[in-house]
């Protein structure tokens, strides 16, 4: 038996128009309301609280430089070993290891007694050198002429005479007074004040080679002396004391090493493949193991040839302690007891950037 489905008369589709509208009427009412407080405050334009505070900028491109990681080793920037110039007997020395040193500060001091008694000497054969020559003993001037000199006067004197007597001698011989051999005895005698002159004015240019030797000799012996004390070659540290007080040195014999700590010298290898981004001037970013700090520099020395075993660039950079501006403070320098003498590092090679920048 087939049903069939009754077709929906008028009434009923005047009923489900009605509920149509009235669904339809609520949803607009419920979209219009919102829990957004700004909302309410849209529809008042004349509202002075509704307007907003807009910052604008310019775009502008900042290049972001490439970095290069690489491991390397933060040595002593400079190290050399304060000696002894003059050979003697150590009276004092006021460093000993970890010292801070400051160039041209004395740190050793040899017994100065046999070098000053060195100085009289030579000063007392100065003034003998000077009288010699008819200058006063403790002049400083040495020019002396040597027509002015006793000896070079009286050889003249002699010469001057013999020439009268020559001359003298050869008019008796032409009026034929006096023989011929009274006038050969006279010739001779010219020539032999003659040479005694050429002698004394040759004395007188030897004792002024003796003035000058004897001046220099004064002042070997005051650089002697001064070469008793021994100084700090270069600002730094003292890394190892070498000698103790009473010890007998001979000349060159080392006293104390130091080594340079302000800048550090950083050597590192770069790989062959980034070798060709590095150049020098460029910044560099050094951490080391157990040091939050970061420490700048820049590279300064490079490699002109990879190596051949693991074909790495050597490079080298300056670091010096300068303001990390990501933290905001100052890297800490090393005090007493704390050195970066030989400590592994690992740095950042950063291009792009301005010469001498800090971060």
């Amino acid at each position: 038996m087939s049903e069939f489905v009754k077709p929906p008369t008028l009434a009923s589709k005047a009923h489900l128009s009605l509920l149509f509208l009235s669904a339809a009427v609520l949803f607009s009412f419920t979209a219009c309301k919102s829990d957004y407080a700004g909302a309410a405050r849209q529809d008042r334009p004349n509202d002075p609280k509704g307007a907003r505070q807009v910052k604008t900028a310019t775009v502008v491109e900042t290049p972001f430089g490439e970095t290069v990681t690489a491991n390397g080793t933060l040595a002593a920037f400079d190290q050399t070993t304060a000696s002894v110039k003059v050979p003697g007997r150590l009276r004092a020395i006021s460093v000993d290891l970890g010292s801070v040193v400051a160039r041209g500060q004395v740190i050793a001091q040899l017994e100065p007694e046999d070098y000053t008694l060195r100085v009289q000497q030579s000063e007392a054969a100065l003034a003998q050198a000077r009288a010699r020559l008819g200058l006063t003993p403790d002049g400083t001037d040495d020019k002396v002429d040597p027509e002015q000199t006793a000896t070079v006067r009286q050889a003249r004197a002699v010469l001057d005479e013999a020439r009268f007597s020559r001359e003298r001698a050869a008019k008796l011989v032409e009026q034929g007074v006096v023989a011929k051999a009274d006038f050969d005895a006279a010739d001779s005698t010219f020539k032999v004040a003659q040479g005694r002159y050429q002698d004394a004015y040759e004395e007188v240019r030897n004792r002024q080679g003796i003035l000058a030797q004897r001046r220099s000799e004064v002042a070997l012996a005051r650089q002697q002396l001064k070469d008793t004390a021994v100084y700090a070659p270069l600002d730094g540290i003292v890394q190892e004391k070498r000698a103790s007080v009473g010890e007998y040195l001979a000349a060159g014999a080392p006293v104390v090493n130091i080594v340079r700590m302000d800048p550090l010298r950083l050597r590192a290898e770069v790989p062959e493949r980034d070798a060709h981004n590095i150049h020098t001037g460029q910044n560099v970013r050094v951490t080391v193991e157990g040091d939050a700090n970061a420490y700048m520099g820049q590279i300064m020395r490079l490699s002109p040839v990879v190596a051949e075993q693991n074909r790495m660039l050597m490079v080298e950079a300056d670091v010096r302690f300068c303001r990390d501006r990501k933290s905001n403070r100052r890297a800490k320098r090393q005090g007493p007891g704390e050195t970066y003498y030989h400590r592994t590092a690992q740095c950042r090679l950063y291009r792009n950037r301005r010469r001498g920048e800090c971060w």
